[in-house]
């Protein structure tokens, strides 16, 4: 009976004992506020990281500041009002070339540009317009078209300038390009006939063509212009000077977004759990079409690589019209180092 007892014993030590390891190795909580420039499903691998808590799980305390768009996430990030923000790749360009030098992009936040383009049900099948054609043909039948879409200047209208003049028409005298505010917004446009089609992210062309009257036609982010499915969309934009003295909570964070991203990819059903999480509004539905279509708009890890940014420099290059002399080499304006 004694040997039973102390068999016990030893066994309750040996288990406290472990206990005890575990929680000596459980990291300590760094607090760390980032900037998020949207409340965008483009920004699907923080949603999944927050809605899972990978930020805890890595010792990440984080304030997050959810902003009204990259103009106002740069502002902060020069003025220090954070050290970080999930960022439009293409802010990060322009600062970059507007001289500013201590700031580095250490994760990709998603690999693809995230617009779609709906158009509405009747006119697709008028003019026998299917999601599997050619781009260029796809594109070329925007022709004519009073077409829905963001603010001149915002990421939305330079990515249509894009694509429009990749497939051979004029932005000014080809299409009637409408700047519309939000999905609602479209969808209603779209609804009533006073718009022939409509551009954004996700969930407003998703939701067109599973509520029946419209057909979505164009995505970005399955790779329909492969160029502009491998670039940094949207990035972490770091201080260079607070990732040197911080090394290793940076590596948390990142992780943490390179576990979102991951789910992303190759989860659908915790991705989808994720996003109705703070998308409750979306049917889940049409999150269900939203998921299928971003599954491969983000970087295993959110690894980037040196050809991301060349596609990135290249687009937006060509929507201002301007050549960006820009080193796209890892350690210039990014880096994988704290992914190691």
């Amino acid at each position: 009976m004694k040997a039973i007892a102390r068999t016990v014993t030893v066994a309750l030590a040996l288990l406290l004992v472990a206990v005890g390891a575990g929680q000596a190795q459980a990291p300590v909580p760094v607090k760390v506020t980032m900037i998020q420039t949207f409340p965008s499903m483009a920004f699907g691998s923080l949603y999944v990281a927050r809605a899972q808590n990978y930020f805890a799980q890595e010792g990440v305390d984080l304030d997050l500041q959810i902003v009204s768009g990259d103009a106002v996430g740069a502002q902060g990030l020069v003025g220090g009002t954070a050290p970080m923000a999930a960022i439009g790749g293409a802010e990060a360009v322009l600062l970059a070339t507007k001289g500013v030098k201590d700031l580095i992009s250490v994760s990709a936040v998603n690999r693809a540009i995230t617009v779609s383009v709906a158009v509405r049900k009747d006119l697709a099948e008028a003019r026998h317009l299917t999601p599997d054609l050619p781009i260029d043909k796809k594109i070329a039948a925007l022709k004519g078209m009073r077409i829905g879409t963001g603010s001149p200047g915002g990421a939305i209208h330079t990515t249509m300038l894009y694509l429009l003049q990749r497939g051979g028409l004029d932005p000014k005298t080809d299409v009637n390009l409408v700047s519309v505010a939000g999905g609602p917004t479209m969808l209603a446009g779209l609804r009533s006939k006073s718009l022939d089609a409509i551009a954004i992210s996700p969930p407003a062309p998703e939701t067109a063509e599973v509520e029946g009257f419209g057909v979505l036609l164009i995505s970005l982010s399955r790779g329909d212009v492969p160029e502009l499915a491998q670039l940094p969309y949207d990035l972490l934009l770091v201080n260079r000077a607070w990732a040197a003295k911080n090394g290793d909570a940076l590596r948390r964070v990142v992780r943490a977004i390179g576990r979102g991203s991951n789910v992303m990819r190759d989860n659908p059903t915790l991705a989808r759990e994720s996003l109705l999480k703070y998308f409750d509004k979306t049917p889940p539905a049409v999150m269900d079409v939203v998921v299928k279509n971003l599954s491969g708009a983000f970087a295993r890890d959110g690894r980037q690589t040196e050809e991301m940014w060349k596609n990135l420099l290249q687009f937006t290059g060509k929507v201002t019209g301007s050549k960006v002399a820009l080193d796209p080499k890892e350690g210039v304006l990014w880096t994988n180092e704290y992914l190691k």
